[in-house]
């Protein structure tokens, strides 16, 4: 007796592994896209760089030992994203720049001129720098150091 089998109708083995493969790899693709910033997120970037020229300038010292004081901040913004400075502490001292924040575009080195008064700085000393972005997230911290006005820029 002779058996006729109807097979059932479907995809091959050989189709139905080649979709899984095609599959398979595409999800992998998607996953190496995102996880590498290629797709979703930000892929923008801040980077910055305190010259060493940067430094605290002591301009005048009155008979009770405060100074007037000029910070000179030597900014280079090497990420892909603008900076926004709105705060800036030396030592003890906060200076606030939310109203009038100071930006440094990606790509460009600025100049930041800050005066400082009512505050005592020591020639010679380091002096703790912080920059702040909105929100009041540290943005950089480094150290200057005071020198009296004929060694600064003018």
């Amino acid at each position: 007796m002779i058996h006729n089998k109807k097979r059932k109708a479907g995809i091959s083995d050989v189709l139905a592994t080649v979709i899984i493969v095609a599959a398979t790899v595409a999800i992998a693709l998607v996953a190496v896209a995102y996880f590498t910033g290629l797709v979703g997120g930000s892929t923008q970037t801040q980077r910055i760089v305190i010259s060493p020229i940067s430094r605290l300038c002591i301009t005048d010292t009155q008979s009770n030992g405060i100074n007037k004081t000029i910070l000179y901040l030597k900014i280079e913004n090497m990420g892909s994203k603008s900076i926004q400075i709105t705060g800036t502490q030396v030592g003890s001292k906060y200076i606030d720049n939310s109203t009038n924040p100071i930006v440094i575009p990606a790509g460009e080195t600025k100049i930041i001129k800050l005066n400082i008064t009512d505050t005592k700085f020591t020639v010679g000393s380091t002096y703790d720098v912080q920059l702040y972005t909105s929100g009041n997230v540290q943005l950089l911290s480094t150290e200057v150091q005071a020198y009296s006005s004929n060694n600064c820029p003018s």
